[in-house]
């Protein structure tokens, strides 16, 4: 999938969970929080088949959820404004927020790795 195509998936995944956390009563403004619950999350997320397993793991861990929230949409201004492309999504992704899922559990990944002292 082309890096155009990525962005039309990241766009409307994004946007759909916002909707999701915003109707479970989460937002993702606020203070950073903890990069490792972002990471605890985000692959609890990847696990997700259904809108409603994603908003059931949202409403179970309500701070996992802000916090990744929060690092998808710093995320997005990195992937818009810096031009940092998407990681390709793995063969045998499902559900309904792979490539978000994906993406983040990804860019933590390498956020730990590069600053591993200040990742929480």
């Amino acid at each position: 999938m082309d890096q155009d195509a990525l962005l039309a998936v990241w766009d409307a995944q994004l946007e759909l969970l916002s909707r999701i956390a915003i109707e479970s009563g989460l937002e993702a403004k606020g203070r950073a929080g903890s990069r490792i619950a972002a990471k605890t999350f985000s692959e609890a997320l990847t696990g997700c088949v259904t809108l409603h397993s994603a908003a059931e793991c949202m409403r179970s861990d309500p701070e996992g959820a802000r916090v990744f929230l929060h690092q998808a949409n710093q995320f997005n201004w990195l992937i818009y404004d810096r031009n940092q492309p998407l990681p390709s999504l793995p063969t045998g992704a499902f559900g309904p927020f792979p490539l978000v899922g994906f993406a983040v559990t990804e860019m933590l990944k390498r956020l730990q790795e590069f600053d591993p002292a200040n990742f929480d």
